[in-house]
């Protein structure tokens, strides 16, 4: 592999760590006002934030 793929897969690494991290915090950020407004309890909200990182977790599984 040459350097600059190399240094192109590293970027697209720490892109995707990123995104990850933003879509985590916005979720956890809105968590409580979701919680209040539609009556979700502890276990409900654990599972909508799971649900949005089973992905995450498979696609580096796989890698």
């Amino acid at each position: 592999m040459s350097e600059t793929n190399r240094s192109r897969l590293l970027w697209a690494g720490f892109m995707a760590i990123l995104a990850a991290g933003v879509g985590f915090s916005i979720r956890a950020g809105i968590l409580g006002q979701w919680a209040d407004q539609y009556g979700f309890t502890g276990s409900d909200l654990g599972l909508i934030t799971g649900g949005g990182l089973t992905g995450f977790g498979i696609v580096i599984l796989l890698s």
